[in-house]
């Protein structure tokens, strides 16, 4: 696939509809930068086992949830207002589906939160730990370079972060399968393993959100899906 950059929207035939485009955008670029936030300190928490900021990280949970509740409204008033077709009314859609993955991602790193908690009151300490600080890791830096090549207008470096979600899922298939192996070694409990386990599921969930982005973001700028299964 050769690089391609996409094709930035002309001011629209009605000023009102551009407004009501501008504000929806205005609630997704919040949602974004929440998630990059949350992202980070869910990863600041782990890393330090730090009881209060993974506490801060569940709590600050619910502003996403007012985020995407601001974001129906608006993308309900414009598809009422303006009736979109084509183009518009895909935009509008995709507004919507990228908001709801934000919101959904929001949801794992709260997951992530609350065992860092069972790990804190437990005091436990596991040796799969640093494979799970690594894919943490993995996931934020998924996240950056898909926030780049949006930004950026990028579709080939687009698809380069769509297909960055094997390395999630080989880093999860590792992580899973070193704790079980150091569990049956004496490493912890089967209820640390449980938390760990979860913690590298959800990890690979976040990275299925960033992917469905990337498929939901290819679609409203090309009009056709993103299909690299065969590559």
């Amino acid at each position: 696939m050769k690089a391609k950059k996409t094709m930035r929207v002309s001011p629209h035939a009605n000023p009102a509809f551009d407004r009501d485009i501008a504000a929806v955008a205005g609630v997704l670029a919040e949602m974004e930068e929440e998630v990059a936030g949350q992202l980070l300190a869910v990863s600041a928490a782990f890393e330090e086992m730090n009881l209060s900021k993974a506490w801060a990280v569940r709590k600050h949970d619910a502003a996403l949830n007012r985020q995407l509740e601001t974001l129906e409204e608006r993308t309900v008033a414009a598809l009422a207002r303006h009736q979109p077709v084509a183009d518009d009314l895909r935009r509008i859609v995709g507004a919507l589906k990228t908001g709801i993955e934000y919101e959904r991602m929001g949801d794992y790193v709260k997951h992530f939160a609350k065992s860092v908690g069972k790990f804190v009151a437990h005091h436990e300490s596991l040796e799969v730990f640093p494979l799970l600080s690594q894919m943490a890791a993995l996931v934020r830096e998924m996240f950056a370079e898909f926030r780049a090549a949006k930004n950026d207008g990028d579709l080939e470096k687009l698809s380069q972060v769509w297909l960055f979600d094997r390395r999630i899922d080989d880093a999860c298939h590792a992580a899973v399968e070193d704790a079980f192996l150091n569990q049956r070694r004496g490493d912890g409990n089967a209820h640390s393993l449980v938390h760990a386990v979860s913690v590298a599921k959800n990890l690979e969930r976040i990275g299925d959100k960033i992917k469905n982005l990337v498929e939901i973001h290819y679609r409203q700028e090309t009009g056709v899906a993103l299909d690299l299964e065969a590559d």
